[in-house]
């Protein structure tokens, strides 16, 4: 094989004299042939040592994929059994909360103590509940109350304070904002 043939062993041959400061002799270039050869880099060689680092290679890279399945696995079975018992709690708060009568069944003191109850983190999550429950419908009330019934209360206590007012008082006496033609203002 001619080192012009290849241009891995021409690379060679120029390296070679480069380091060299000086052109190859004819025997130089035999014996660097020779060890291109033996290298397992010749004409379509292969040596032992190549096909054993490729099967190491392949190897380990079987073993890194097995071992990234074997997390991705894990990763995924802990989701599903996190998302099974987050369900499972979530329809255990539901059902108390439906079978509570009131609000006040739902405070940590009325919960039963027993087997059917879960941990006590449940228990303060349900208290929890209860007491965000209790605030919202004490909100919603107060809103109905100011928007539908105050008015109602305003004008009662108004009417109540002209039917306290002395009746002897004359209207342009007891008001004050009249204005100069003597009819009340609105």
């Amino acid at each position: 094989m001619n080192a012009s043939d290849d241009p891995l062993s021409t690379q060679l041959h120029a390296l070679a004299e480069r380091w060299l400061k000086r052109p190859l002799t004819a025997a130089e270039t035999r014996e660097l042939m020779r060890f291109r050869q033996s290298s397992g880099h010749g004409a379509g060689e292969t040596s032992p040592a190549a096909v054993q680092v490729e099967q190491t290679v392949q190897k380990a890279r079987r073993q890194a994929q097995a071992a990234i399945q074997n997390v991705l696995d894990g990763a995924r079975e802990l989701a599903q059994r996190m998302a099974r018992e987050r369900e499972q709690e979530d329809r255990a708060i539901l059902a108390m909360v439906e079978s509570a009568g009131s609000l006040a069944d739902l405070r940590p003191s009325a919960l039963p103590d027993g087997a059917g109850q879960g941990p006590s983190a449940d228990r303060i999550v349900i208290a929890q509940i209860a007491d965000r429950l209790a605030n919202m419908v004490r909100t919603e009330v107060q809103a109905c109350f100011e928007r539908q019934l105050a008015p109602l209360a305003n004008r009662i206590e108004a009417l109540l304070n002209e039917a306290h007012a002395p009746p002897s008082a004359t209207p342009d006496a007891q008001d004050p904002s009249q204005n100069s033609s003597g009819a009340a203002n609105p």
